[in-house]
């Protein structure tokens, strides 16, 4: 074979083994860009995936956070009187915040999420620290502990949490057997009533007062006149004043007009309220709406100079259940009664005519309020529990 026709082989056999080599690095490319793309759907579905499972989280979070508030504004008591938190409106509010976060194929806001409350108390009503969902929604041991059970539905990202949440209250020190305190007392025309609620737990009570005018007090059976000397102080410390004070400036409940704090009485929920009228001349507080219950009594104070001649006018069904405390003179008029106790530094008159006493002691509205205002609601240390939930537990 001669040179030339070998080198046009050579030259050949070199073309395809260039091809062939050409194809396979092709080829090593189109795998490794396969792979890359698949790498990045794959990290793109788990970025998804954990984000979903974040917001799952986030929502079941903000259902904790609204259970404990719904806690503070109103601890359930009673079996009458259970709390919840509006699922609906949570949910709203979320969705506003961002509008993506709720998977509109759900139809029930429940099932995007579902807050509930319950007593810390197994199936035999005994006290635990594990969650029993089917407990009583309202705190029937009354330790002040309440569970608050959140579970979420983000793109079918199932989230769940659990805490036990505590009530703390702000420390009252009223005087638990006392049902009236006044420099002075009596009235004008029927006397001054100070009797015994018959609803009390607590039969006995004391009344003080260091000078009679008119026709005096009438004390009930179980009523004792109080010889101590007391300072106004004492029954009433600065620092419980203070703290009155700034309660009802914090919920809005705070008055420098007596008409004002008599149109938020007449609503006829100021229960549990602290009721404060700060004034620098006498007031006249007036209602005919009941005011607070035994189980959810409230505290009114009337803050003006001393001397001045204030008017707590109660008509028709506007019996009052809770503390009246007034810094001045206080009168009584109308045709309804106090029901728990009547702290005055100055003078305390009756002018009513009503057909029960004016003032009647009820130690269990003194113990609801020392014990049941409440200031803050927290988490108990070690009882935050989170779960993924599969779609048949939720």
């Amino acid at each position: 074979m001669s040179l030339t026709r070998r080198a046009r082989r050579a030259a050949r056999d070199e073309r395809g083994t260039a091809i062939i080599i050409a194809m396979a690095f092709m080829f090593i490319f189109l795998l490794m860009g396969l792979a890359l793309v698949l790498l990045l759907q794959s990290a793109r579905s788990g970025t998804e995936l954990e984000r979903a499972d974040v917001k799952a989280f986030n929502v079941a979070e903000a259902g904790v956070d609204a259970g404990m508030l719904a806690l503070k504004l109103g601890w359930p008591d009673t079996a009458l009187s259970p709390t919840s938190v509006d699922d609906s409106l949570l949910k709203t509010a979320l969705q506003f915040a961002n509008p993506r976060l709720y998977d509109p194929s759900r139809s029930s806001a429940s099932e995007f999420l579902d807050v509930v409350l319950y007593d810390n108390v197994d199936e035999d009503g005994d006290t635990t620290m594990i969650p029993y969902s089917q407990a009583p929604d309202w705190d029937s041991n009354e330790d002040g502990m309440m569970f608050v059970d959140s579970r979420s539905n983000v793109d079918d990202n199932r989230r769940r949490i659990i805490i036990l949440a505590q009530r703390q209250h702000w420390p009252f020190e009223f005087p638990g057997n006392r049902a009236m305190w006044a420099t002075s007392a009596g009235a004008n025309g029927q006397g001054l009533k100070v009797y015994v609620d018959p609803l009390s737990p607590v039969q006995t009570a004391t009344a003080y007062w260091d000078t009679d005018f008119g026709k005096g007090v009438e004390m009930g059976s179980g009523v004792a006149r109080d010889t101590q000397t007391a300072t106004w102080d004492q029954v009433v410390s600065p620092q419980t004043w203070l703290s009155l004070e700034r309660i009802a400036q914090g919920n809005g409940t705070y008055f420098t007009s007596a008409t004002a704090a008599s149109a938020f009485l007449a609503q006829g929920n100021s229960g549990g309220s602290v009721v404060f009228v700060k004034a620098n001349s006498a007031v006249t507080v007036v209602g005919n709406t009941q005011m607070g219950t035994r189980d959810n009594p409230l505290i009114l104070v009337l803050d003006t100079p001393e001397g001045s001649n204030n008017t707590i006018d109660l008509r028709g069904t506007s019996d009052f259940y809770g503390i009246i405390i007034v810094k001045g003179n206080a009168m009584i008029r109308g045709t309804a009664s106090i029901w728990g106790q009547m702290l005055a530094s100055g003078t305390i008159e009756g002018k009513g005519t009503g057909s029960v006493p004016e003032i009647n002691y009820n130690s269990q509205v003194l113990d609801n309020l020392n014990r049941t205002y409440i200031i803050s609601v927290n988490i108990v240390p070690n009882t935050w529990e989170e779960y993924t939930v599969s779609p048949d537990q939720y």
